[in-house]
């Protein structure tokens, strides 16, 4: 697939996923090409079928997992009932000044999808771990939302920081997308999440043995050409191919990490700047 052999499958991949329009597209399709055009024809075999896979979420799709998963949370508060619900962004206390993801679904969710629903209607929305008012009671329920659910560690690490506040309130995890490794990983410490999209290991749980190991292996090579340290088949080794607002560490990082051949530049088609 040399010379302009890999334009075609491109150029169709962005067709068939409704990928053209987007504001984004044309740089998105001029970075992918170029990095095509880097690669050998083992590598770039791989990379178009990982991108036929791939998960470019744009704002619509977000609002329709928004719906979603306040649809299921709905479904759930209608068979438990909770005194007071409070909503805030999941992020560490020490990042509580620091705008992260969950932030803007927080606004998102308050302006609309609560409103819309009656047993939505009187979440009360904080800005942090900080504010849940001392000594809340065991019909309490606490939700924290986030975007993306990778390998679970982060999660796991503000729940146990909220349970140094309080341990006799429920919590549930809201999240758009989740990986199968890090939702199973929240499920065995106890911790219950609502998700929207979950998806397994894109090359080691999707490709049948031998097939599986002979693309990882592909994968290594290709993550040889961006060198970038502790992100081996994305972080966690969580192999995601998932952009949302901005694309997770959890991702392949030959999707989002820029690199340098002989002098020539290659940026990344799904960047995270």
């Amino acid at each position: 697939m040399r010379g302009i052999d890999h334009l075609l499958p491109v150029y169709e991949i962005f067709s068939n996923k409704n990928w053209h329009g987007r504001a984004e597209t044309g740089l998105v399709l001029q970075n992918l090409i170029q990095l095509m055009s880097n690669l050998s024809t083992t590598q770039q075999s791989l990379v178009i079928d990982l991108v036929k896979r791939y998960n470019w979420f744009c704002d619509n799709d977000i609002k329709i997992m928004l719906n979603d998963i306040t649809d299921k949370l709905s479904t759930i508060l209608s068979k438990e009932p909770y005194d007071n619900i409070y909503a805030l962004p999941l992020k560490l206390l020490k990042k509580k000044n620091t705008v992260k993801s969950p932030d803007p679904l927080i606004y998102k969710l308050n302006g609309l999808y609560f409103k819309l629903k009656e047993n939505l209607k009187n979440v009360k929305i904080l800005e942090n771990i900080e504010n849940i008012p001392k000594n809340p009671n065991s019909k309490d329920l606490i939700l924290l939302f986030d975007d993306f659910i990778g390998t679970g560690n982060s999660v796991k690490g503000v729940v146990d920081e909220l349970h140094q506040i309080t341990n006799n309130v429920d919590v549930i995890i809201m999240s758009l997308v989740g990986m199968t490794q890090g939702l199973k990983y929240l499920d065995e410490n106890g911790i219950k999440c609502v998700v929207s999209k979950e998806f397994r290991k894109e090359i080691s749980e999707y490709y049948p043995e031998p097939t599986n190991q002979e693309n990882l292996v592909i994968m290594d090579s290709l993550e040889e050409l961006i060198q970038v340290k502790g992100y081996n088949l994305g972080y966690g080794s969580s192999e995601a191919l998932v952009t949302l607002e901005r694309t997770p560490n959890n991702t392949f990082s030959i999707f989002w990490s820029d690199h340098k051949k002989n002098g020539i530049l290659f940026k990344a088609p799904f960047a995270r700047y």
